[in-house]
C-alpha cells in the first residue's frame, strides 16, 4: 500500500462520516498529526519522540490560567464566593494534572535522549511552570 492509496482511503472514510461531534474531533486529531507530521519532517524525529513533544507542548488553555489567577487574586483579598473557590479549587486540580502529565512526557523524553529533564526543557524551550495557588 502506498501513500496515495492511504491518503484515498482515509478521504473515502471521512466522507461516510455524519455526525459533527465525530468530524469535529477527527479534525482536531487530524491538526495534531499534521503537526506531528512537521516536527518529524523538520527535525528528524521519530514518530515517538515528535508524538511526546506534541504531548509536552498542549498545555492546558490561557483561559483556565487566567481564571486561576482571577480567582486567586479575589481569594487574597478575601472577596472570593463559595463557588468560586470550590471552581479555584477544580482549576488547580485539572492544571495540577496536567503539570504532572507534562512532567511524565519530559522524562520519557529524556530517557530517550538520555539525558536530564533540564536539558530537554532547554532543547524544546520549555519554561518551568508558575506555581499554583488555593
Amino acid at each position: 500500500m502506498n501513500i496515495e492509496t492511504t491518503k484515498s482511503e482515509l478521504i473515502e472514510m471521512i466522507e461516510t462520516i455524519q455526525n459533527e461531534e465525530v468530524l469535529d474531533r477527527m479534525k482536531s486529531q487530524a491538526q495534531r498529526l499534521t503537526e506531528i507530521d512537521k516536527n518529524i519532517s523538520e527535525s528528524n524525529y521519530s514518530i515517538e519522540e515528535a508524538e511526546l513533544i506534541d504531548k509536552i507542548k498542549e498545555v492546558v488553555s490561557k483561559d483556565d490560567l487566567i481564571r486561576h489567577d482571577d480567582l486567586y487574586l479575589k481569594l487574597l483579598k478575601e472577596e472570593i464566593t463559595s463557588e468560586e473557590h470550590e471552581e479555584l479549587g477544580e482549576l488547580i486540580d485539572v492544571l495540577e494534572n496536567a503539570s504532572a502529565e507534562r512532567l511524565k512526557y519530559m522524562i520519557h523524553l529524556s530517557r530517550l535522549w538520555n539525558t536530564t529533564v533540564q536539558k530537554v526543557m532547554k532543547r524544546l524551550n520549555i519554561k518551568a511552570p508558575k506555581d499554583l495557588h488555593a
